[in-house]
């Protein structure tokens, strides 16, 4: 699609209309046909004249539903009600009903009195040869064609929201990370985006944030609302608490917090989120003292409210406030986990940032997989061979009915996590890579099915620091491609442009076999398949 959009090069909101509704099964094949007409309007040719009133905006190409309704009233003198009825015969691929109409609207329709109820298209000058190839054509196109209306709807948000991406990046962003806050994994996926594209996501703050994900200085400050086990009332109470001025430490934020919103449990995930890093002390210090200090402060003010205080003043009786006790930070992989723990994702850092480079090279993530997994037609990426790296975060070990040990691994990587399962014959393989903390590549099937999280059936596994990113034993050595008609060829290429790699690619053209120079060569993926399925037809594309 960006490479049409680039080859095209919009000019208004009716050329984002139009390539929506194009870039489908059918309406496809024509649009080097409609780019070549908005760059040369000379070029662009009908089968009738009268065709032009309703595919001049679309340079002769059929595109939309409404354009085949018009065609029919235009040419053979239809109805408004009765050109729906072809719209709808048609979308629904109604065969028999399709066959009278095709004679209706060529031949016209005479009611039993002789008076004519649709004159034809020969009878309005159009011939039959002429109209037969217009009808034809129609029936092709509306199978698979929107209407005008839903793909304006569509273009409008498409516009507005590539405008802002494009000239507020870091607000549009923070709107996106708030539409999907209820959803770890989906946040995860989008804080690694905006790294990847130069947005700072700040890590959550007391003292700053707010309950939502917002912007601050040019970067996007995490949202004290996305942190778990702090609800609603709690996030509200800190936001009340700091109103007059920012809390100074762990000690002060006691005092002025509304403690009947607050427990220690929302007090422990906000230090180890790392909202509380601005106060003096590490996150082992505060994780030490919380219950203590907060112990303290509620005794304090209940000893207020019953009135126990001395003639001399509060102060008599305020005990001196204790010292953070000196301990050592913990570990930062320690730090990193508890931030996963109480936020879903890894602020600060990340475990596999030192393999980042590699992990952004490889075809797949669990991030893509999930995107798989959601999919109307998700069962074609059942038993697809590919390859995850990232950590070993925890396994499980089982026995099965022949006494043999297999085990369950739950591997991450920078988007997300996916459970893996070795079975027997496998694991005595690689067993001892098996480790917590292993940073590994793993090669298998993906396993998907219905209301289940998707699965990796491992094959091999091997250390990440020797892993090839194209290393998958299971992936095929060719391409290929069949192509009936070789005016889809110059399409083709376009899709194969847009996924660009090493493996090499065979084309049967009409009959014929071409073996596509290097360049042509292409990083194979379910995404490609399905798009050259989609121009070319079902089963003309496959790793073999």
């Amino acid at each position: 699609m960006r490479r049409v959009l680039a080859d095209l090069q919009p000019e208004n909101l009716e050329d984002i209309i139009a390539v929506i509704s194009l870039y489908r099964p059918g309406p496809m094949s024509s649009i080097p046909r409609f780019i070549a007409g908005k760059k040369d309007p000379s070029s662009v040719q009908y089968l009738s004249p009268i065709l032009e009133r309703s595919l001049d905006v679309t340079y002769g190409c059929m595109v939309y539903q409404e354009q085949v309704m018009q065609i029919v009233r235009d040419i053979a003198g239809y109805s408004m009600g009765r050109s729906d009825v072809v719209r709808r015969a048609m979308a629904k691929k109604k065969a028999a009903e399709m066959e009278k109409e095709k004679k209706v609207f060529v031949e016209g329709q005479v009611d039993e009195n002789g008076n004519v109820t649709v004159p034809g298209a020969v009878r309005m000058g159009t011939s039959a040869e002429v109209a037969l190839r217009i009808f034809s054509e129609m029936e092709s196109f509306a199978q698979y064609a929107f209407n005008k209306s839903h793909a304006a709807a569509y273009a409008v948000v498409a516009w507005q929201t590539a405008y802002l991406k494009c000239h507020y990046p870091v607000q549009f962003m923070a709107a996106i990370l708030n539409s999907v806050v209820g959803n770890p994994g989906k946040v995860a996926a989008f804080i690694q985006y905006c790294r990847k594209h130069g947005i700072e996501v700040l890590p959550p703050d007391v003292n700053r944030s707010q309950a939502r994900f917002s912007v601050e200085n040019g970067k996007i400050r995490y949202g004290l609302g996305a942190i778990r086990n702090a609800g609603a009332n709690a996030v509200a109470a800190v936001l009340r608490g700091r109103s007059e001025r920012p809390y100074a430490d762990l000690f002060d934020f006691m005092e002025r917090v509304e403690l009947e919103f607050i427990n220690k449990r929302v007090v422990e995930s906000l230090i180890k989120s790392g909202a509380m890093d601005e106060f003096p002390g590490c996150r082992a210090q505060k994780l030490a003292m919380y219950e203590v200090v907060m112990d303290s402060e509620v005794n304090r003010r209940k000893n207020m409210v019953a009135g126990q205080l001395s003639l001399f003043g509060e102060n008599t009786l305020a005990a001196p406030r204790p010292t953070l006790p000196k301990l050592p930070e913990m570990s930062r992989r320690l730090l990193l986990q508890y931030e996963k723990e109480i936020t879903g994702v890894y602020i600060t850092g990340h475990p596999l940032d030192e393999y980042r480079e590699q992990l952004e090279r490889m075809p797949y993530n669990v991030h893509i997989i999930t995107e798989y997994s959601e999919e109307e037609d998700w069962e074609r990426y059942d038993r697809m061979p590919i390859a995850l790296s990232g950590m070993i975060i925890e396994t499980r070990m089982n026995t099965t009915k022949s006494n043999k040990l297999m085990c369950f691994i739950t591997l991450e990587d920078l988007y997300g996590s996916i459970e893996c399962l070795v079975f027997p014959r496998v694991y005595e393989r690689v067993s001892r890579l098996i480790q917590v903390d292993a940073a590994v590549t793993v090669k298998g099937t993906l396993s998907l099915r219905e209301d289940e999280a998707p699965k990796l059936l491992v094959d091999g596994i091997e250390p990440l620091e020797t892993a090839g990113t194209g290393s998958v034993e299971a992936r095929p050595q060719r391409f290929y491609v069949k192509v009936e008609n070789r005016a889809l060829v110059p399409m083709m290429q376009n899709l194969l442009q847009t996924h660009v790699g090493t493996v090499p690619v065979r084309a049967v053209i009409e009959g014929k076999i071409y073996d596509l120079p290097a360049a042509c060569a292409v990083a194979p993926g379910p995404e490609l398949v399905r798009a050259l399925e989609q121009l070319l037809g079902e089963g003309t594309a496959k790793l073999a």
